[in-house]
Parts: C-alpha cells; structure tokens; sequence
C-alpha cells in the first residue's frame, strides 16, 4: 500500500486536477468558437444533404441576442466534449491511488470497451440513423 496522505492534500489534488480539466476545457471552446463555422458544418452536414435536395434553407435564430448565445453555447459544449479525454484522465489520476490492483485492470477495461461502443454509437447515429429521422 502507497503512504497514506491527509485530507488537505486530497482536496489539493482534487483542485489542481479541476483547474486544469476548466482551462482545457476552455481552451478548447475557444478553439470552437474560432473555427465555428468548419464544426457547425460538421454537425449539420446530414442535414444539409436532405435540405440540398429539398432546396430550403435551414434558419437558426430568431434573434441578435439568440444567434449570440447560440454560439457560445455550441462552442462550449463542444469544447467539453473534445477534452473528454484530459477530463478522464485526470478523473483516473485523482481515483487511481487509492484503487486495487484488479479494480484499476476493471476501469481500464471497461474504459477501452465504452471507447469502442461510442465511437459505434455515434457512427450509428450520425450517418445511418440521423438522415432517416429527418427525412420523417
């Protein structure tokens, strides 16, 4: 067993590794917001294939103020969704210590497999899914 530390130091530890999922967590949203128009083209590309064929335009806001938030908000969502990893990695960082052996060999496991599964998931959603329902 690993020396046992103090609760000051936990709490430490808990602040330094949320301060850092925080600022990549920002930085990568404002990487978003920067190049907002390439990841909202991402995301609305099966869309647009049914409206090109359709040959409607799509209307997002109703409103200055609307447009405004509705950018942030994609920006920031998507930006935690890219620093998914750092948040998982510190997450390990911060548990691992005070795991067994054959828990750390179970999260490690049942990481990879999810990773898997939701890559699936999305490519199942995105591109066989997504264009059925919004033809409906």
């Amino acid at each position: 067993m690993g020396a046992s530390i103090t609760l000051l130091d936990h709490i430490s530890e808990l602040r330094k590794r949320l301060f850092l999922s925080v600022i990549v967590s920002l930085f990568f949203s404002i990487l978003v917001f920067v190049f907002y128009d390439f990841f909202l083209s991402l995301a609305l590309k099966p869309i647009q294939d049914i409206h090109s064929s359709i040959d409607s335009k799509l209307f997002f806001v109703n409103s200055f103020y609307e447009g405004f938030t509705t950018k942030f908000k994609f920006s920031f969502l998507v930006g935690v969704v890219l620093a998914l990893p750092i948040h998982i990695f510190n997450l390990l960082k911060f548990i691992f210590p005070g795991l067994k052996s054959l828990e750390k060999k179970v999260i490690i496991l049942a990481l990879i497999s999810s990773f898997f599964l939701s890559f699936f998931c999305l490519w199942l959603c995105y591109f066989k899914l997504l264009p059925y329902s919004i033809q409906f």
